[in-house]
């Protein structure tokens, strides 16, 4: 059989892999061939069924798989509804959600399965299910299956695997379970948001703003958002920071303005209850800046409270989130948005990032300074450590003071979203090695119960980052299915499936990077994982190190010239591949080299035009576009 990638249908394909979570996270029982064939000799006796009422997702994972089971075979599998159908273990069916055939079957659906987006692929007498829990589990299960059986798997939004001309697939017995380790895992990149069927392909699918409630659009920063300068006028001098820049969260310590602050905020949070029906978690972050309120009150609290900005604002969202509770359940307005689900965020970060916790030398336990700073049971932590060096792991010694922060709120919340960073904000031209903590990361933050994950790298960027961010977004989210995938096959199937042909030779561009960078880090600049460091400069980029990797793009595009004729979309699309990772070195060149390079530096300038424009490189920092006529 013929092995393919498909970029709208058409593109050529060169590996096959198949990967799975350690036993006690995936079971797989009895892999074995059942003796009956889905497809024999290119034809087939199944048919596909789906519940007579199904749902949009079941919908879903009907259209993937028969279109691309159809992609990879030839063949339009026959579709009927399960209105009067019974389990029969002769029957020859390939069942989709929750059919009458599953209800009839006597499957036991294991409790790893009905959790969000748990998904199971089983065999009964000759009958196939895909069975799935939560939103998307279904469709999960169509792509594991896929996986497994045809190499189906997406790269990047033009991009995935997918065997083709197969003439024979087994039907095994399966009993395959699985389930994502982080249940809501939000890959930031923009390429994403713009493509959700790509976003989902690559087990993705949730946004900031989709389980996000937004005020005016914004989802992050939100308390002088909800506190405008509207809500507070008349009470400024009670309900802000002496310099304006923050919340009072002790309104001077006036009670009757305490109250009256509280009452504004939640009506802020309700307004945006009532126009955010689709979600169920509010961000209450601080405004981004490294100031907190330092009147007479807070800093009393600040220091009753071992020296946390954080106990006070803990306890004024607790109060807050106790309230909305409370409207939800018995007000007659409240009950039409009632959401068992309901969470308030409290976002450790800047001056708010240190728990209010005490370490007990009898126990060798963190506990609550005091038992109100525990937080209520609809309030969750957001932790985004914003100084940790992203180049290192939480355990490295350079991030043990983030790592012993994590202990810490995990005292006093069992409920954790992670918000991490995977660029660097000032350079967003040049790669950013976190490729080895990443993972590792992933792993710890699973272990302390993560239910959901933002993992930030470019933002301001849509499809168009360079530095290898594409092959770190592949990675992270499959990292957010499965913190133990194994990080030398995904790496070896990305530049296989993404590359082609090419693939050797950028491999041999990002070990280059990665060895150089490992003597970035050890010898050059050890502060290099700072996410604001001042990475541009010369010494840090020898010219000679970045011709040699120029060399090895030069070659990468010598190897798809052949697609020109034979696949001119194939071509195309890996031409903006390689350029897109190309960027960063005519960048490099170009800024750092421009007088050495002589009358080269045309050559460099005009690629790097050419590689922006083509792939949608739109900034080269947080906040700053690049500016092409500076090149020109």
């Amino acid at each position: 059989m013929k092995k393919i990638i498909s970029i709208l249908l058409v593109i050529v394909c060169l590996f096959s892999a198949v990967a799975c979570k350690p036993q006690e996270q995936v079971e797989v029982k009895d892999e074995t061939f059942s003796g009956e064939y889905l497809l024999y000799n290119g034809a087939t006796d199944y048919a596909v069924v789906v519940p007579e009422q199904a749902n949009s997702n079941e919908i879903l994972a009907l259209d993937e798989f028969t279109s691309l089971f159809s992609e990879a075979t030839g063949i339009n599998l026959p579709v009927v509804k399960d209105s009067g159908l019974t389990f029969n273990e002769e029957s020859k069916y390939i069942s989709i959600g929750n059919t009458t055939l599953l209800d009839s079957s006597k499957i036991i659906i294991e409790d790893e399965v009905k959790v969000d987006n748990g998904m199971a692929i089983k065999t009964k007498g000759k009958t196939l299910f895909f069975i799935g829990g939560g939103e998307y589990g279904v469709v999960y299960a169509v792509y594991e299956f896929l996986f497994r059986t045809l190499n189906f798997e997406q790269y990047y939004i033009d991009c995935y695997a997918l065997d083709k001309c197969v003439t024979e697939i087994p039907l095994m017995n399966y009993n395959v379970i699985d389930y994502p380790d982080i249940p809501m895992y939000c890959n930031f990149p923009r390429f994403l948001d713009m493509n959700p069927l790509a976003a989902l392909r690559m087990r993705a699918p949730y946004r900031s703003s989709k389980f996000l409630g937004a005020v005016g659009g914004r989802i992050s920063h939100m308390s002088l958002v909800y506190m405008n300068e509207t809500v507070v006028e008349g009470h400024e001098n009670y309900w802000l920071s002496e310099d304006k820049t923050q919340l009072c969260y002790t309104a001077r310590g006036n009670e009757e303005e305490y109250d009256l602050m509280i009452e504004a905020y939640c009506n802020s949070i309700k307004d945006a209850i009532k126009n955010n029906p689709g979600a169920s978690i509010y961000n209450t972050s601080n405004a981004d800046e490294r100031t907190a309120c330092t009147c007479e009150t807070c800093m009393k609290e600040f220091n009753e409270y071992g020296k946390r900005h954080s106990a006070a604002y803990i306890k004024f969202i607790n109060i807050a989130a106790d309230r909305i509770k409370d409207w939800m359940e018995n007000d007659t307005e409240g009950k039409q948005y009632s959401n068992p689900n309901f969470r308030l965020v409290v976002t450790a970060y800047n001056l708010y990032e240190n728990p209010p916790v005490v370490y007990d030398q009898k126990t060798k336990q963190y506990l609550p300074i005091k038992e109100d700073v525990v937080f209520s049971d609809n309030v969750m932590l957001e932790y985004a450590p914003i100084d940790a060096d992203y180049s290192h792991s939480f355990t490295h010694e350079n991030n043990l003071i983030y790592f012993d922060y994590l202990k810490q709120w995990s005292v006093l919340t069992d409920e954790i979203f992670m918000f991490i960073y995977a660029t660097n904000f000032h350079n967003f031209m040049y790669p950013y090695d976190n490729f080895d903590s990443m993972q590792l990361n992933y792993q710890l933050f699973y272990d302390y119960n993560t239910m959901m994950l933002v993992d930030e790298s470019q933002n301001g960027n849509d499809a168009g980052m360079t530095g290898w961010h594409i092959l770190k977004s592949f990675l992270s989210c499959n990292y957010g299915w499965d913190v133990y995938a194994n990080q030398n096959e995904l790496i070896d199937r990305f530049f296989k499936g993404y590359f082609l042909d090419a693939a050797d030779d950028m491999l041999k561009f990002f070990n280059g990077y990665r060895a150089w960078s490992a003597y970035q880090k050890n010898v050059l600049c050890p502060g290099i994982g700072d996410i604001y460091f001042s990475v541009a400069k010369r010494e840090y980029w020898p010219k000679s190190i970045l011709e040699e990797w120029y060399g090895y793009v030069n070659d990468a595009l010598k190897k798809i010239e052949k697609y020109k004729v034979q696949a001119p979309e194939t071509y195309e699309m890996l031409y903006k591949h390689i350029t897109q990772e190309r960027a960063f070195l005519d960048y490099a060149l170009c800024t750092l080299y421009k007088t050495e390079l002589g009358s080269d530096y045309r050559l460099y300038a005009d690629a790097l035009i050419e590689g922006v424009t083509l792939n949608g490189i739109e900034n080269v920092a947080e906040g700053s576009e690049i500016n092409l006529d500076s090149f020109r």
